[in-house]
């Protein structure tokens, strides 16, 4: 995702360029359709996509435009900046390649989440791809997560889902929680007001995903983890400091229960008579099976 991304960016600055909304799209691989194959024909193609083998003998093109190379420094400015200053936020680039493919799906002008909206995006290993970054107590991260009071939460491995249902979850999130990894980027997509918790292993150093936090509007929150991983060939388990990953995500949380409408002065973990006092719950207890809590008196009591 991360890689592709730069990509589909860099289309949209092309698009941007020519004002253009939509071009005949070809590409030019031979590898099979992947996750992003229906993105692309969604998002950016007139009509259906084709490929070079769908075209016999000498094909002579009228008009052509090759999108831009994706050198990172086009999509991550500060990659490009000798200060290493970071000026640039809520990027009105990012934010229409990111309509480009809410409205592609059907997912733009959706409704916010009414209550924190947690997502714990994880990596699993495959007999076909040793991946990294994964986490080693995945049982206490969820624990945590689940602690938290009328909130849905929610625990999924991308990679084993079709894209429409990958971007019409994130688009539901306004927490969404990672160890570093390509799938982070997927902030871009969540609900307008959202915040990233990106759990940094002790050796990573990069600021991909915080990047792409500022520059589509959204909170970054990061944590660190001291212990060192521990390895499997090429791969590596991360293991999460729950204490440090708990006050972490009670910030998170405590931000997202003041999105849109919200107004809970809590965190993780709420008081009934807190969350009591916010008329906009009332149709989320029966929901989420929470008991509602009786706000008591709000009156000013001096006088």
């Amino acid at each position: 995702a991360f890689h592709s991304t730069a990509d589909f960016i860099n289309m949209e600055i092309v698009y941007n360029g020519l004002g253009i909304e939509r071009s005949k799209v070809v590409l030019f691989d031979r590898q099979p359709d992947g996750p992003f194959y229906e993105l692309i024909e969604k998002g950016f193609s007139e009509g259906k996509l084709k490929r070079s083998g769908d075209f016999k003998g000498k094909v002579r093109f009228e008009k052509l435009i090759f999108h831009l190379e994706s050198p990172a420094g086009i999509v991550f400015p500060k990659i490009g900046q000798k200060d290493k200053s970071l000026e640039c936020y809520n990027s009105v680039l990012w934010r229409k390649y990111a309509a480009r493919v809410l409205k592609a799906f059907d997912l733009y002008d959706v409704q916010p989440p009414a209550v924190p909206s947690l997502t714990l995006i994880l990596r699993e290993r495959t007999h076909e791809k040793n991946v990294g970054r994964v986490l080693d107590n995945r049982a206490e991260v969820e624990s945590v997560m689940r602690k938290c009071t009328l909130c849905d939460v929610k625990v999924v491995d991308l990679a084993g889902m079709p894209y429409k249902e990958q971007i019409r979850l994130i688009r539901s999130t306004n927490v969404l929680v990672g160890v570093h990894g390509a799938g982070l980027m997927n902030i871009i997509f969540a609900a307008e007001e959202a915040v990233l918790v990106e759990i940094h292993p002790h050796y990573r150093q990069d600021r991909h995903f915080r990047i792409a936090s500022r520059m589509s509007g959204k909170i970054y929150m990061p944590m660190r983890t001291k212990k060192r991983v521990t390895c499997q060939g090429s791969s590596d388990d991360v293991y999460v400091e729950i204490d440090e990953f708990e006050r972490t995500l009670d910030g998170a949380v405590r931000i997202a229960r003041e999105f849109n409408r919200g107004m809970s002065e809590c965190g993780l973990v709420c008081r009934p008579e807190i969350l009591a006092i916010d008329a906009g719950l009332n149709n989320e207890y029966g929901r989420l099976g929470v008991k509602m809590g009786d706000k008591g008196n709000m009156r000013f009591p001096c006088g």
